[in-house]
């Protein structure tokens, strides 16, 4: 076996629970031997990209991704015990590769090493938890992405294609705002704020927008009027949608606004009439959903890193460290609900809705637990909100179906969005 997957492995047997803290010099290291992988596999070298890959692993232990890639590659290249052994790993972090890929591991590896892996991944993408469909949002309404409710129960989406804010009611969703009136291509995350009695969303410009570009147009934080829909704030960040996507939104206790820019690697809050940068996150890949911790720091979804804890007293960023074997790529909306901190992880397979226990230190993830997948309406869940009757959450924004400028890709069914409440 290759050195890193040994390494692995041995973890995983002696049961390590302690956690893996990835450091920003190993992720840009597994950046740079994945890169050097790829280059590999596209010139035919198959065996060169694979001890790539396994270089890469040994940087990034919990990267399913880099995981997946090494499976491929052991299969390529007819090398049943890498194959099986890193297919191991993959099943025990609650994933499931494609289906090519295991058609592949079940015509290379023996039948006594292929059917518990068989098992595994079908346990993994085995239905869990139970969630109720609240509302379908209709078709004409495209690409939903946040979240948000009122005190009084009233629910609000926002659209990423429509490019508009909308609230839940009667048959048919009632428009709040068109942000096209406004320079606002598109929405993301939003969040209804109590003290001021406002909605508050994200926007900017990403490829399936309808409208703008990425040298012309701003992101930022607006605040509308959530009966009438007038705009009562506008914080609009330097800079164009080229280098910046100001993502989702978070207001803490004390009533600051928080904004994740997934393009710009930082976090920034809202200071009178502008937007200033409270964390600066250069080893981020993406940051998203964002929580407040009962000491008040911030606990951030990296999309394609994992979770970052942002201090909010001395301004430091750490990433946080996960036991072995932990899938934490691709959390998109980050929730704290009835003391429990939930995130929707859309990235692998399957697609879910995880609790996770942060350590009493916070420097680390100690647990993992999925408590919502491969449920009826589920299609790419973005985002999410707490409320007292619940939890609910986008679970079909359908965001792979949706090409440059908003038009679906061939092949392509776009369907009622479904709302869910977890049960």
């Amino acid at each position: 076996l290759g050195l890193a997957l040994s390494l692995l492995l041995s973890f995983q047997i002696a049961g390590a629970s302690e956690p893996v803290f990835e450091t920003d010099e190993q992720f840009e290291a597994g950046r740079a031997l994945r890169d050097e992988g790829m280059k590999a596999f596209r010139a035919g070298d198959a065996k060169a990209a694979l001890l790539k890959m396994e270089e890469a692993l040994g940087n990034r232990p919990n990267n399913t991704q880099l995981l997946g890639f090494v499976i491929f590659l052991a299969v390529q290249l007819d090398d049943a015990d890498r194959a099986a052994e890193a297919a191991t790993l993959y099943a025990a972090s609650g994933q499931a590769p494609s289906a090519g890929i295991q058609r592949g591991l079940s015509l290379l590896l023996a039948a006594e090493r292929w059917a518990p892996l068989k098992i595994a991944f079908e346990a993994n993408v085995a239905a869990k938890g139970k969630a109720t469909l609240v509302y379908s949002v209709p078709t004409d309404m495209k690409l939903i992405e946040g979240i948000a409710a009122a005190p009084d129960g009233t629910l609000f989406v926002s659209s990423v294609v429509s490019g508009a804010l909308y609230a839940l009611e009667g048959e048919t969703p009632r428009l709040i705002a068109d942000g096209k009136a406004y320079g606002m291509d598109s929405f993301f995350g939003i969040t209804f704020d109590a003290k001021r009695g406002s909605l508050l969303a994200t926007y900017g410009w990403v490829p399936q927008s309808t409208s703008g570009s990425a040298t012309v147009s701003k992101t930022g934080v607006a605040e509308f009027d959530a009966t009438t829909g007038a705009l009562k704030n506008n914080w609009v960040l330097d800079g164009t949608a080229e280098k910046h996507q100001i993502a989702d939104i978070l207001v803490g206790r004390d009533g600051t606004i928080f904004a994740s820019d997934a393009s710009g690697r930082a976090v920034y809050k809202v200071s009178g009439d502008a937007l200033e940068k409270a964390f600066d996150l250069p080893g981020s890949l993406s940051p998203q959903g964002m929580a407040e911790t009962a000491s008040g720091d911030l606990i951030l979804s990296d999309w394609g890193r994992g979770l970052w804890r942002l201090d909010r007293a001395s301004g430091s960023v750490s990433a946080l460290g996960a036991p072995m074997g932990t899938h934490l790529v691709g959390i998109d909306g980050l929730v704290i609900h009835q003391g429990k901190l939930i995130g929707i992880q859309n990235a692998g397979t399957p697609q879910r809705l995880i609790e996770i226990v942060i350590s009493k230190d916070g420097k680390s993830v100690t647990s993992v637990q999925s408590i919502g997948q491969m449920l009826d309406g589920f299609d790419e869940p973005t985002l999410g909100v707490s409320t007292p009757t619940g939890f609910y959450f986008v679970a079909g924004s359908q965001w792979p179906k949706f090409a440059a400028g908003g038009a679906l890709r061939d092949g392509a069914s776009h369907k009622e969005t479904a709302i869910l409440k977890l049960q």
